[in-house]
């Protein structure tokens, strides 16, 4: 049985925690309503990306994959 106490720490570590320690990717970008905006490779930026395709199950390989737009070129990214 989880007592008060171990309730109020993990509730407390959820709030306080970085975010890289939630499993928040940190070559993501997020903007203001908290969707990807942007992907790092290779030490460079890539802005205009869209999510093409994603699970909704807690099961499985969680692929992702993107729509990004690099001037006049497009490409498509699986995570």
């Amino acid at each position: 049985m989880v007592t008060h106490s171990i309730f109020c720490d993990i509730l407390t570590g959820l709030m306080f925690a970085k975010n890289m320690c939630l499993e928040y990717d940190p070559t993501n970008t997020r903007g203001p309503d908290d969707t990807i905006v942007a992907i790092l490779i290779d030490g460079a930026e890539i802005p205009g990306c869209k999510e093409a395709l994603s699970s909704l199950s807690l099961r499985g390989r969680a692929t992702r994959c993107w729509h990004m737009k690099n001037n006049k070129e497009q490409f498509a990214i699986k995570d």
